[in-house]
């Protein structure tokens, strides 16, 4: 015995996670950009939801001198998540590395 029903009721069709939900429900590392006191910048990166890297400045260069843009600290946070991913840790990174990805200015 079975039951069929028909309903012509519009089916949802809900829309895809973004980004951040999609990173929050796989567990992947992810990363966030903030301003320093001083107007640079630097990320967090989190793996499981939990803040694994507080970077204010630049990675492998001398001094405490921060990211001169946002977007010169996402291409360094994603060279570290990649890092994380294939399990390279500590996922440090070297001055050549931190250089041929960003340009920095005296």
């Amino acid at each position: 015995m079975f039951a069929v029903s028909c309903n012509n009721a519009p089916v949802k069709q809900e829309a895809p996670p973004s980004k951040t939900e999609q990173t929050e429900i796989s567990n992947e590392p992810y990363y966030a950009v903030f301003q320093n006191a001083d107007g640079s910048y630097g990320y967090d990166i989190y793996v499981e939801k939990k803040k694994y890297i507080h970077q204010p400045n630049i990675p492998a260069i001398p001094g405490n001198k921060g990211f001169e843009s946002e977007q010169d600290a996402s291409v360094i946070a994603q060279m570290v998540i990649q890092k994380i991913k294939v399990r390279q840790l500590p996922p440090s990174l070297n001055a050549e590395e931190v250089i041929g990805a960003i340009q920095l200015k005296n």
